[in-house]
């Protein structure tokens, strides 16, 4: 998707990468209803889901899918987020979440969504987002019209 957004940039994005826990599940299980608006991203985007999987279910939920899965265990989740983002690229890539290990990767992601969902947002969220929506499927709809990802951003 070619993005030229008004006194913002202009941007050529390729991945989209969703935190899990918070962004699109719920206590482990898939938002319902979303899977299915996930797997369709894959036709246009690589989609990625970079999660520490605090309920180990992410890849049975995306199993026999072809969105890509990165798990991140240790500490300074944050810090290996955002290394992964890098792995994929930072500059073609739209990245989605709701946590404080999410701050990072939402800041240096082309475009970085905030998620307000059932589970809440941190806070330091807030200040890295480039757009806070008050569900993951408003975020979904942002990347499929791209006019409307236009119109919040531009200046």
């Amino acid at each position: 998707m070619k993005l030229n957004i008004p006194s913002y940039g202009e941007y050529e994005i390729k991945n989209l990468i969703f935190d899990y826990n918070g962004t699109i599940a719920k206590k482990g299980q898939v938002i319902e209803g979303l899977k299915e608006v996930i797997v369709a991203l894959c036709q246009d985007f690589n989609v990625f889901i970079v999660t520490a999987d605090t309920y180990g279910s992410v890849r049975e939920n995306f199993k026999d899918t072809p969105v890509k899965i990165k798990i991140i265990s240790g500490d300074h989740e944050a810090d290996l987020k955002l290394k992964a983002l890098f792995e994929i690229g930072p500059e073609n890539s739209i990245s989605f979440g709701n946590g404080r290990n999410d701050v990072h990767m939402l800041k240096q992601s082309a475009i970085g969504i905030g998620i307000i969902g059932s589970e809440g947002m941190a806070s330091s969220l807030v200040q890295s987002a480039d757009i806070l929506v008050k569900s993951i499927f408003d975020a979904v709809d942002l990347v499929n019209n791209k006019n409307s990802l236009i119109a919040t951003l531009r200046r």
